[in-house]
């Protein structure tokens, strides 16, 4: 590791912290939820450092979470699993297989323990949840990783 790669993972946990406690604590957490930092989700796709970054950040945002140290382990497990996977995809060079992990990942793992604390129904949390998440990757994190691609990338490499 060197300080480049240091300072990116800083920079994108801190990021991702933000946006999660920029919104209201509510749409953060429980079996309907909405985070903007899930529009970082797709920047393993194209930097290594996110990765270790998001799972940094969901950490730190989940400690203000209603759900304590569940969501602070599964959770961040839950984003560390997805950007590992996303960061793997990038390999296809197809952006859209790339953004199943977090989709897919969060909806049905993020949910066993969502529902089981919030005595929701699994598949109805698992419903709420991979909407949240597909809304967050096609309307906010699709965009972002093309800016990335385009303006951020060429000027750190």
């Amino acid at each position: 590791m060197n300080s480049r790669y240091v300072t990116k993972v800083g920079l994108i946990a801190a990021l991702y912290a933000v946006l999660t406690y920029i919104l209201p604590s509510g749409l953060g957490y429980g079996p309907v939820q909405f985070r903007l930092s899930e529009g970082l989700v797709l920047l393993p796709y194209a930097e290594p450092a996110a990765v270790l970054g998001l799972a940094i950040g969901c950490i730190i945002s989940n400690l203000a979470s209603p759900f304590g140290i569940i969501d602070i382990i599964a959770g961040s497990a839950a984003t560390l699993i997805a950007a590992y996977l996303t960061h793997i995809l990038r390999k296809t060079g197809k952006v859209y297989l790339a953004a199943l992990p977090p989709i897919v990942v969060n909806g049905l793992g993020v949910s066993l323990y969502v529902s089981y604390f919030s005595h929701a129904p699994y598949w109805i949390t698992v419903g709420y949840i991979t909407l949240s998440e597909c809304i967050a990757v096609f309307g906010i994190a699709m965009p972002v990783l093309a800016v990335y691609m385009k303006y951020v990338k060429p000027r750190l490499a």
